[in-house]
């Protein structure tokens, strides 16, 4: 549609016309077509075609899928793995560095307060009772708070390690993909596309927007190649 929003593709349906040859042979030709899910749920309310050509639909997201592998294809990995790994990463290790060596010095200022506090209750110290009770108690509170805070640290590293795991599983089966794509069968192509594509909005004068199930940035920054 032209002033609405996009129509994602409803399942195919079909179309045909009836048409006469010179040597009157009546031929019934059947084209397969998608059509607008708006215009299904909403009767005259998309001011765009009720169906797309399903041939010419389909050869359009083919191309962008290939064009799309072979940007995988070419993608230096090192690159990808090692910018996830030396930025997010490093920060949350030295975050949680830092946290560390926090935590571990609030413990041993914790024990310097109870060994003082042996010398008060011996009659060796000169501090005041109550203050050494208040400044052990805020330390105990700072020491909880610290606690959470690496426990927090250490969570974050965690997933921020396992998401550039992610990152190297995702890349093994989009080149697998990229690999397999041209040299199988139709019904193969389907089963890829299938597992690469959540959606496909059609714009008038099939003006395509692809969004799909992986992250494509690192392989397309910069360039707006799913729309076409």
């Amino acid at each position: 549609p032209s002033n609405l929003p996009p129509c994602p593709l409803c399942p195919l349906a079909t179309s045909g016309r009836k048409y006469q040859k010179k040597d009157g042979t009546v031929v019934n030709k059947t084209y397969a077509r998608y059509q607008c899910s708006y215009n299904i749920q909403h009767p005259g309310g998309c001011d765009g075609p009720s169906g797309y050509g399903a041939a010419k639909l389909d050869d359009l997201v083919d191309q962008i899928i290939r064009i799309q592998f072979e940007r995988i294809k070419t993608a230096p990995p090192q690159a990808l793995i090692r910018e996830q790994q030396s930025r997010e990463v490093e920060i949350a290790k030295a975050k949680l560095n830092l946290l560390n060596g926090q935590y571990q010095q609030k413990q041993r200022d914790y024990q310097d307060l109870r060994a003082e506090t042996l010398r008060v209750i011996r009659g060796d110290s000169r501090l005041n009772v109550d203050f050494l009770n208040s400044i052990v108690d805020e330390t105990i509170t700072q020491l909880k708070e610290l606690g959470q805070q690496v426990k927090e640290a250490e969570a974050e590293l965690r997933e921020l390690v396992s998401g550039a795991e992610q990152v190297k599983e995702e890349y093994a089966q989009l080149m697998n993909w990229a690999e397999l794509y041209d040299k199988c069968t139709f019904e193969a192509k389907k089963m890829i596309v299938n597992q690469l594509i959540r959606r496909v909005d059609v714009y008038r004068g099939y003006q395509l927007n692809i969004t799909f199930n992986f992250d494509l940035t690192p392989y397309i920054e910069g360039d707006d190649a799913a729309a076409c």
